[in-house]
């Protein structure tokens, strides 16, 4: 994913406000099963560790969850570095 390009994005979606920045990631999470697997694969967040919490969750929702926590990561270091 090109994180700098979704940071135009999202400072065109939202004006920049910052308050929403929680909403335009988790919008970027895969919601199907076979997109949530390649995903996984290709940011290794099958190697997200799993809680307590997470006992009986399906591995789908295991896997979004990790693949939110990875998106909010690169998508926050894209943003610091476009305001530098």
């Amino acid at each position: 994913m090109n994180w700098k390009e979704e940071v135009k994005q999202f400072k065109k979606q939202y004006n920049g406000d910052e308050d929403y920045i929680h909403e335009y990631v988790d919008g970027l999470v895969p919601q199907y099963y076979n997109d949530i697997m390649h995903v996984a694969i290709e940011t290794k967040a099958y190697q997200y560790d799993i809680a307590a919490s997470h006992v009986d969750e399906p591995i789908w929702k295991v896997l979004q969850q990790a693949i939110f926590e990875i998106y909010q990561q690169e998508f926050s270091e894209a943003l610091l570095e476009e305001e530098e």
